[in-house]
């Protein structure tokens, strides 16, 4: 038996390689956690996508890379605007998503509830505040509804 042909069946059946399509799922599934900043976002979605995409042509591995780094990014509208925009290489992708958050923030404001910067409140913190909010500017709405507004008693025939 060759030394190569050695290696070769010690690297299958030692080899901690996960599997490719692990690796695909795996990055199909990613989404930026929040409190990450967009460069820590952007090191981790290349981590997963070399691993998942191995052995594949460079240029289409890098163009699912940057899909992915707009569509799990945690501002959900940077993200599509960045995704929309098509751009070719990651590091332009940053770059257009500080863009567009300098731009919203600029426009907006603080009043702007998805503005969250890009390190993003909890999406379920964020929308139980919405929630709140909502629900009671309609306990207000219905309570001077009601008090303008009161059912007379119909009688029957």
């Amino acid at each position: 038996m060759q030394f190569a042909d050695l290696m070769r069946n010690m690297s299958g059946r030692f080899d901690r390689q996960q599997l490719q399509e692990r690796a695909q799922l795996q990055f199909n599934n990613l989404y930026q956690p929040a409190g990450q900043s967009l460069v820590e976002w952007a090191n981790t979605v290349s981590a997963v996508g070399a691993e998942a995409f191995r052995g594949l042509p460079e240029g289409y591995a890098q163009s699912q890379i940057v899909h992915r780094f707009g569509h799990g990014s945690a501002d959900k509208d940077a993200g599509y605007q960045v995704s929309l925009s098509r751009p070719v290489s990651l590091d332009e992708a940053i770059e257009r998503m500080r863009w567009h958050a300098h731009h919203k923030n600029a426009i907006f404001g603080s009043r702007c509830a998805s503005n969250t910067r890009l390190h993003a409140q909890p999406q379920k913190e964020l929308k139980t505040k919405l929630v709140q909010q909502l629900w009671r500017k309609t306990k207000a709405r219905n309570s001077s509804v009601r008090q303008v507004f009161r059912p007379t008693p119909v009688k029957a025939w």
